[in-house]
């Protein structure tokens, strides 16, 4: 049995038990399990090793039992001794490391059901009180998207494979919807994930700026322009891609039409008339 093939089958086998969860349909299980035979037939595990990991997913998907009021007052006992250790701590590099140590045995605590989920936050104001979060925290979308003014409908055509499907009009912003469809990628398959290839494609031809006839400065901000990668694989001959842009402030009453701009040319929405 080579040693990296081997590897590389416990590795992928780790992945599908991870996201084993009790309850989980037998026919999932099933397929994950059939990813045994595969590899007994590869020759990259054996018999032991199918005994073993069909015992770990059995496990896995078993239903969890209530746990018992023992079990729950010894992991009370054991966050009271996490604060108290974490209260101790001198100096702030480890005021810090007693922080991260309490929130995993937290988490695992949680998951188990040996603390309820409704009793998570008190535990971090506890925590907070002795140990206060001054980790940096990334800052929210700068808009609530909560007042739909109008929807515009883009017209058919693409520019560059990208189509302005619509476009949300917001009291305080505009969410540009597209679709992307592009001929076949040549750097695709040095990627090795997804994920990159969708954010590629994103800043490659997405929509890049947005105007309007009275003279509204929008911005389009890191973060604020996202897509579907669950419908992107690396083997596509032609990526297609639906995303979405959000662009603040919203329009003001004057403005009657918007003009967005990607790589490959401008499209123009018309706001008079628009549907509410």
């Amino acid at each position: 049995m080579s040693a990296e093939p081997h590897a590389l089958a416990v590795k992928r086998l780790g992945r599908s038990l991870a996201r084993t969860h009790p309850g989980i349909h037998r026919d999932v299980l099933a397929h994950w399990l059939g990813v045994l035979d595969a590899f007994v037939e590869l020759g990259v595990i054996d018999a032991e090793d199918v005994a073993d990991w069909t015992a770990r997913f059995e496990r896995a998907a078993q239903a969890l039992e209530p746990v018992s009021a023992e079990v729950q007052a010894r992991a009370v006992e054991l966050l009271e001794r996490e604060l108290q250790s974490a209260a101790r701590a001198a100096e702030r590099a480890h005021r810090l490391r007693a922080r991260e140590s309490f929130m995993v045995k937290l988490q695992a605590l949680l998951e188990t059901g040996s603390i309820a989920w409704s009793d998570r936050s008190a535990w971090v104001e506890k925590l907070d009180a002795v140990v206060p979060d001054t980790a940096p925290r990334r800052a929210g979308p700068p808009y609530d998207g909560a007042e739909l003014r109008a929807v515009i409908v883009g017209p058919e055509r693409r520019l560059g494979g990208l189509r302005i499907s619509s476009a949300e009009v917001y009291d305080d912003c505009v969410i540009v919807r597209w679709h992307l469809v592009v001929d076949a990628d040549e750097h695709r398959r040095g990627r090795v994930a997804a994920p990159d290839h969708v954010s590629d494609l994103t800043r490659a031809y997405g929509p890049r700026s947005l105007e309007d006839d009275a003279g509204t400065a929008y911005a389009l901000g890191p973060g604020e322009m996202w897509a579907m990668p669950s419908v992107l694989h690396l083997d596509q001959r032609r990526p297609v891609l639906p995303g979405a842009s959000a662009f603040t402030p919203g329009p003001p009453e004057t403005a009657t039409r918007l003009l967005v701009a990607c790589a490959a040319g401008e499209v123009q929405l018309s706001l008079e008339g628009a549907a509410n």
